[in-house]
């Protein structure tokens, strides 16, 4: 029975996923990913530190309460 290589090509494409997490994860530079209004939806574990915060606490806030005027 041919399955197309689909097996395969899931496992490369979770490998590539996992590598790609574990980027996200551990660059020493912060990454977000905010929602059209400007909530976050993530924020990696670098930035959450710089923020003296926890991604877990950042997470559907608004990236604005995390950003300091220059006033």
């Amino acid at each position: 029975m041919d399955t197309g290589g689909r097996p395969s090509q899931l496992r490369q494409l979770q490998a590539r996923i996992d590598e790609f997490e574990f980027v996200v994860r551990h660059i020493r530079q912060g990454i977000w990913r905010l929602d059209g209004e400007g909530r976050i939806l993530f924020a990696n574990p670098f930035l959450a530190s710089w923020l003296e915060t926890t991604p877990q606490r950042m997470a559907g806030q608004l990236a604005s309460e995390f950003i300091r005027s220059e006033e």
